[in-house]
């Protein structure tokens, strides 16, 4: 009442994602057809993940937003990451796109483990952050040589505010201060916070279209 199939080296179950289907058995040398010409579903093939490599810098505990970038992700009840070297009880996926994985650090947690510590140490020094593993919802692909995703470093002496907003550093900023009406002309590219859900916009040729930012809370 069971068959287990092996896929053989250098062989794919599919040419692309996409549904397995089974439409017949051979049975003492006898063929039937299953579901008639439809065949039944047996299995869905996921595509490979890719994750990207990056030289983002996170902040020992001040930065509490990581992206993984990649593709071949698919929701965020199905995907597990393993971070190296931060502790896998440290942080959890909060969102889950084709090309994204959203992780974030949990309250009074480190992307460090204590005995790695930046605390006293000189503010170029820097740790590198990998992945050690992903699971889409196949099964776990522990990878033989772990991906860099980023470098983590010091946190700010005396700052006391994180980054922890979306999209803190893009020039918006969200402390509030920002117009809320989007149909005054002189407000119209700058229409209310982004961690209040306003537009998001740089400029007509993907340029900065507000000017520098400053540190602390997502400006």
């Amino acid at each position: 009442n069971k068959v287990v199939l092996y896929l053989k080296d250098s062989k794919k179950w599919r040419k692309d994602p996409g549904f397995i289907i089974a439409r017949s058995v051979k049975v003492s040398g006898k063929d039937y057809s299953l579901a008639g010409s439809e065949g039944i579903r047996v299995a869905i093939v996921l595509a490979d993940p890719i994750i990207t490599p990056s030289k983002e810098t996170l902040h020992e505990t001040q930065s509490k937003l990581l992206v993984v970038s990649g593709l071949g992700f698919t929701n965020v009840a199905d995907v597990k990451i393993t971070l190296r070297p931060t502790p896998a009880g440290s942080y959890k996926i909060i969102g889950v796109l084709e090309d994204a994985i959203r992780v974030q650090l949990l309250p009074d947690r480190d992307w460090l483990p204590s005995f790695m510590t930046l605390k006293d140490e000189d503010d170029s020094k820097k740790i590198l952050l990998q992945v050690a593993s992903i699971d889409t919802g196949a099964g776990e692909i522990s990878f033989e040589q772990p991906i860099s995703i980023g470098y983590i470093i010091k946190d700010r002496e005396g700052v006391i505010c994180d980054d922890s907003c979306e999209f803190a550093f893009d020039g918006v900023c969200d402390d509030g201060s920002e117009p809320n009406d989007e149909y005054y002309y002189q407000n119209y590219f700058n229409y209310m916070d982004d961690d209040m859900g306003g537009f998001y916009y740089e400029g007509e040729y993907g340029g900065d279209a507000y000017g520098n930012e400053q540190e602390g809370d997502g400006v």
